[in-house]
């Protein structure tokens, strides 16, 4: 309605995963924080920003329906079981409702936004294609590309930028108003408002596995684990020799950054945060 964008998340694969749908769904329920860029001082328009770094109760403001066009990252159990139990949000796919992926007409705010997405930014670029493939021989993309190095953070930042400069741009059919002044216009209207839990939106884009707790008496090392190629032990882990030789549950909480992991015992009794060991642990 408001036609505002609550979170996005880039992916480099050529069709979607569960875990960039996660993410992106993740990313709408968690505070935004306007990053640091490179190409240039004044890319942001005056007020451009993401709902959740707006006000705070805007963050982990939950929706009710969450439409998909089918494809089956989107479609999965994994989603929709996240959609329920976080957000507490039906999903709707062709098989379940009235969203069946006829034409560009059947959702023409998503159809909207992605047609200027790409001629605001990325199709303006002189690593792409255009609007259109077929120039690709003639524009050569690929050596212009190669020769101004570009790199994956400028395509994130450009993405940044243009989703929060969209937030901020005036809609002709939204009466002359920016789908942010529109979003705050219609939150007031809301009588019941829901917000997720943040230690389960935390949790929505992680990774579990059993690791076996080793060292102990016999070697005359303190108790710790391996995980991912890297050595993680804690005050807390240093004491428990009864669990020597037993396996425990580490669990990844924070996204993209392993330096500190969760962990529990089998039967779920906390055993704290666990830190890799150095050099690791400063990069």
């Amino acid at each position: 309605v408001s036609r505002t964008v609550l979170g996005y998340h880039l992916s480099m694969r050529k069709e979607v995963s569960k875990i960039d749908v996660l993410r992106a769904i993740k990313m709408a329920l968690t505070v935004w924080k306007k990053p640091k860029i490179t190409c240039g001082d004044h890319a942001y328009l005056f007020n451009a920003n993401l709902p959740s770094a707006v006000a705070e109760e805007y963050a982990g403001l939950c929706w009710d329906e969450t439409s998909v066009d089918g494809a089956l990252a989107e479609t999965c159990k994994t989603v929709e079981k996240v959609l329920e139990n976080v957000v507490g949000s039906k999903l709707l796919h062709p098989k379940n409702s009235f969203s069946v992926r006829r034409n560009k007409d059947d959702r023409p705010f998503i159809e909207a936004f992605f047609r200027h997405l790409g001629s605001w930014g990325f199709q303006q670029l002189g690593n792409t294609t255009g609007s259109s493939p077929k120039t690709k021989p003639a524009k050569k993309p690929d050596e212009i590309a190669l020769t101004s190095q570009f790199q994956y953070e400028y395509a994130k930042e450009i993405l940044d930028v243009l989703i929060a400069n969209y937030n901020a741009t005036p809609h002709s059919s939204l009466g002359g108003r920016t789908p942010l002044e529109y979003f705050k216009f219609r939150f007031l209207q809301l009588n019941q408002k829901r917000y997720a839990d943040q230690s389960s939106v935390m949790h929505v884009v992680s990774f579990r596995k059993l690791c076996t707790v080793l060292g102990g008496y016999k070697s005359g090392r303190l108790p710790f684990i391996n995980f991912q190629h890297g050595r993680y032990g804690s005050n807390i882990l240093a004491q428990r020799y009864d669990l020597v030789g037993e396996k425990i549950w580490i669990t990844t909480h924070i996204e993209d950054d392993i330096r500190i992991v969760m962990a529990s015992t089998q039967d779920g009794q906390p055993l704290g945060l666990l830190t890799v060991r150095s050099p690791w642990s400063r990069l």
